[in-house]
């Protein structure tokens, strides 16, 4: 199954849809996830899109007033971290921030061969060299929930959120928690400032970018009809 994720607050509901609208004109997916904050999103969606309010969850697992919880965004960022809570009957989603546009099918993301990893995701260079150790960016990531489970990394990563601050948070405590069981893929799924430069930008992510709000791409995908 081809299953998407994307989790964001009301402030960037717009966003979501223009970043949804751009994957679902280029890749062929089963169904597309929303966490959100209410009960009742605020744009029309289509029947692939299924909207779910996670605040309660997130409190039943994130401490409010822990280390991390709206530390540095708002807690609906810690939703991509106990996605295995979320969805207990997957085994795999793909996770991408609001803050992108797809550009061409991706579809053989859904392909790579994580059954020994708990995420895929482009390498950020300059952290990888600081820290040395692979550290992925979280914008794009294949999730292996089945493993995540299995091995009960998921609980370690929340029970880490709630003891430990961490700048990037969930960011910071995947990389660090998951070390030797990453997977490391083409920055062209996740082409941003932070990742290593590529020609072939199949998804773009505007981290740090004013434009993912008001720039020319995601006010193009957000006016345009739903794709079929």
């Amino acid at each position: 199954m081809r299953n998407v994720v994307y989790n964001g607050s009301r402030e960037i509901y717009a966003n979501m849809v223009s970043a949804a609208k751009s994957l679902l004109t280029h890749t062929k997916v089963d169904k597309v996830f929303f966490l959100i904050e209410d009960d009742i999103f605020p744009f029309p969606l289509p029947p692939v899109i299924e909207t779910r309010n996670v605040r309660g969850l997130i409190r039943e697992h994130f401490k409010p007033g822990g280390p991390n919880y709206g530390s540095r965004w708002t807690p609906l960022g810690l939703a991509r971290w106990m996605l295995t809570k979320i969805f207990p009957d997957l085994d795999q989603i793909l996770a991408i921030d609001a803050d992108t546009i797809v550009m061409q099918d991706v579809g053989e993301l859904f392909e790579l061969p994580i059954d020994d990893y708990y995420f895929a995701g482009a390498r950020e260079p300059v952290l990888t060299q600081n820290k040395g150790y692979l550290y992925i960016n979280a914008g794009v990531m294949l999730c292996n929930l089945r493993k995540l489970r299995e091995d009960k990394k998921d609980a370690e990563i929340i029970s880490a959120l709630n003891n430990r601050h961490f700048f990037f948070v969930g960011q910071d405590a995947m990389n660090e928690l998951c070390r030797g069981h990453i997977l490391a893929i083409s920055s062209k799924y996740n082409a941003c400032g932070f990742t290593e430069a590529t020609n072939n930008k199949k998804i773009l992510h505007f981290a740090g970018e004013r434009e993912w709000v008001d720039g020319e791409l995601a006010t193009r995908y957000r006016t345009m009809p739903w794709p079929d």
